[in-house]
């Protein structure tokens, strides 16, 4: 038995409920520990899906006829997904923001040790001492991708999309309002302290802080996309010679305890980037600068590590580019292969 995604099975069944799991058991043989995989109903995941169906929709709507009939069918289910988000991770019940939405991933009573599994990110630093989550960078970023996408396709279906447009445009405002720290220029997660209940900006500088960039929600050349570039190409903090790291080096966390998300490179993340860093090969000199070489930093050890141990591995250190974690992992890590032939 083995872990199978459950995305697909939401789309293709009718009876299905409204919630994705990341991974769905099938069979007696649990394939992670017992503490990682139980997950509450009201727990969301990074929807990942909807970069397949961007890609299709990009590719084969205007011209397939049998495209166009599923994402007919798919459309419903979307609007019905992400009304379940919507309701399950922005809380109206917490106290007011300075008139902002609190929104973060949604743990059942508090998420142990800290960690908030939903998000993928594990065990990223999101809450310090006396300080809680109130706001999540990138849970915003993908609510924002969320709806452009239902935007997107119900524009092709002909559909009304006004409120999700509008929609969108509400939760840019937040992002920027909430998340955009002035002094610096990039976007982070929003603290409250315990006690003052003071709104403070995490400085915690990793992969969270790249969502915004990663979905093209600030415009090439401003402030926030270059300042979201430069923390990138930081080699003190992000830039590695093997990839982008998943936390800064400078970060009291790095390498520190499970060790997961906290400085190690991930492909799938890497790969975002540079999906991301594509869109402005041709008009923009600094992201074709930043394109090539991250490309060739991330495949060059991606290879080196096939050679030296015949096999992909779940992700790569961050100070030596080994690879580490589980081998064989023909998971994000083959996207490499997209890489290769810059496809995005």
């Amino acid at each position: 038995a083995s872990c199978s995604y459950h995305s697909l099975y939401f789309f293709l069944n009718d009876t299905a409920t409204t919630e994705i799991y990341t991974e769905q058991i099938v069979g007696s043989v649990r394939c992670v520990q017992e503490t990682v995989f139980e997950q509450d109903g009201l727990e969301a995941n990074p929807p990942t899906f909807l970069i397949t169906l961007n890609y299709i929709f990009d590719r084969y709507f205007t011209s397939e006829a049998s495209v166009q009939q599923f994402f007919q069918k798919m459309f419903p289910k979307l609007e019905a997904w992400l009304a379940w988000f919507l309701q399950t991770q922005i809380h109206l019940d917490e106290e007011d923001l300075e008139g902002a939405d609190s929104i973060y991933w949604y743990c059942k009573g508090e998420c142990k040790n800290n960690f908030y599994l939903a998000s993928g990110l594990d065990d990223y630093p999101r809450n310090d001492a006396y300080r809680i989550s109130k706001i999540h960078v990138d849970l915003v970023s993908w609510l924002i991708f969320f709806v452009n996408q239902i935007v997107k396709f119900g524009s092709g279906l002909g559909v009304d999309v006004l409120s999700h447009q509008q929609m969108s445009l509400k939760l840019q405002d937040q992002l920027y309002r909430m998340n955009l720290d002035p002094r610096t220029g990039l976007f982070k997660d929003l603290f409250q302290e315990i006690f003052m209940g003071k709104l403070i900006y995490s400085e915690h500088l990793g992969y969270v802080n790249l969502f915004p960039f990663i979905f093209g929600i600030p415009l090439s050349g401003s402030r926030e996309w270059v300042s979201t570039l430069q923390l990138i190409t930081d080699s003190e903090h992000l830039w590695s010679e093997f990839g982008i790291r998943s936390l800064s080096k400078k970060d009291k966390f790095f390498g520190r305890g499970d060790d997961y998300w906290r400085g190690n490179i991930w492909m799938n993340i890497n790969y975002l980037i540079l999906r991301s860093l594509r869109v402005h090969y041709w008009d923009d000199v600094d992201a074709r600068a930043v394109y090539k070489a991250l490309k060739r930093n991330v495949v060059s050890n991606v290879i080196k590590n096939w050679q030296e141990t015949g096999t992909l591995w779940e992700t790569y250190s961050g100070v030596t580019g080994q690879g580490i974690r589980h081998k064989y992992f023909t998971g994000w890590t083959s996207l490499v292969s997209l890489m290769l032939v810059d496809e995005y």
